[in-house]
């Protein structure tokens, strides 16, 4: 319905307000305080109630959300107003024409008129946002109200028009500044209005209410255990799988290149290149390749030993150039 014509911005709230007053209060509506629902990150609360039918209900509360929830209306602060005598009662503001892009032409837009109120006449469960936390409403008859006078329009808050302006565009692409402020004159100078839906709260579901704050309690908890469980498993502190960096190594072992310092010594008499530059913490046996270059030998073979330290098959020999035969041959 149009505004009414010759009001005052004081008259038309004041009339708004004595259409609250005369409605009657629920009585079912609880007495302690309306406590938040306490989304999961990074849940909204479309994908909260959206997704709660795909979850296999392993409590009430997602059995009583996926039963009886069925269609709901979002209300946000800043485009919404509560009566001060009666505050479940209310209204709410919102666009009656909108504008669209067509999706052949990017550079086409096309404006028509929306339901304010939506394709039911049937109550439907309210939530409400304000400083950033979701609230449970309670159950409400929308019907419309006098559209928003001019007057109206320029008492709101910046914050409020410049809300209902962007939802006014909100389908249409290649959105500027100066669209905003073309927009916002034509609802100064009556060309678009806004419509007022007025909230008559009617009951309050509260096994409904406990149905969702449970429900997201529980996504969070699992949420919660979920990254408790991925940091543990990425922890620096977890023990590793295998020899660490200071454990020995055998030989060979991809992790040790060519050349470089093994923590533990060759076995002696493997011709290793890398143990033939070193100095070998035992003694070698006589015969050995190490023994013919002259290295010192720290500890002599024996005596009456028959045979190399490494157990050779060979006979003992004579020493080459020397008719004194071995120690340990008489």
């Amino acid at each position: 319905p149009l505004p009414p014509v010759g009001l005052t911005t004081e008259e038309s709230i004041d009339a708004r307000k004595a259409v609250f007053a005369s409605l009657p209060s629920p009585m079912d509506m609880p007495d302690d305080d309306i406590k938040p629902i306490v989304l999961p990150h990074p849940y909204t609360l479309h994908e909260l109630l959206g997704n709660a039918p795909l979850v296999r209900a392993r409590s009430m509360a997602s059995a009583i959300l996926i039963s009886m929830l069925s269609q709901y209306r979002l209300l946000y602060d800043l485009t919404t107003y509560w009566c001060p005598d009666r505050e479940e009662h209310g209204y709410y503001l919102a666009p009656i024409f909108r504008c669209s892009t067509n999706p052949r032409v990017t550079t086409a837009h096309r404006w028509g008129g929306v339901d304010v109120i939506g394709p039911s006449s049937e109550p439907i469960e309210c939530f409400y946002n304000t400083d950033g936390k979701w609230y449970y409403a309670g159950v409400y008859r929308l019907f419309r109200m006098d559209d928003l006078t001019t007057q109206e329009w320029d008492a709101l808050s910046h914050e409020a028009t410049q809300a209902l302006i962007k939802e006014t565009i909100a389908a249409r692409k290649n959105v500027s500044p100066q669209t905003l402020y073309e927009i916002g004159q034509l609802y100064a100078a009556g060309a678009l209005r806004i419509g007022c839906v007025g909230l008559q709260c009617i009951g309050f579901n509260a096994p409904l209410y406990s149905a969702i704050r449970e429900y997201a309690d529980t996504l969070t908890r699992a949420r919660k255990l979920s990254a408790d469980s991925t940091r543990s498993a990425g922890s620096p502190f977890r023990a590793p799988i295998g020899p660490g960096p200071g454990s020995p190594r055998p030989f060979g072992s991809p992790r040790i290149a060519p050349g470089a310092a093994s923590p533990l010594p060759a076995p002696i008499g493997t011709g290793s290149p890398r143990r033939s530059r070193v100095a070998s913490p035992m003694p070698a046996p006589i015969g050995s390749p190490r023994s013919a270059m002259g290295s010192p030998t720290p500890m002599p073979r024996p005596i009456g030993s028959g045979s190399p330290r490494l157990g050779s098959p060979r006979p003992p020999t004579m020493r080459k150039g020397s008719n004194v035969p071995p120690p340990g041959i008489a």
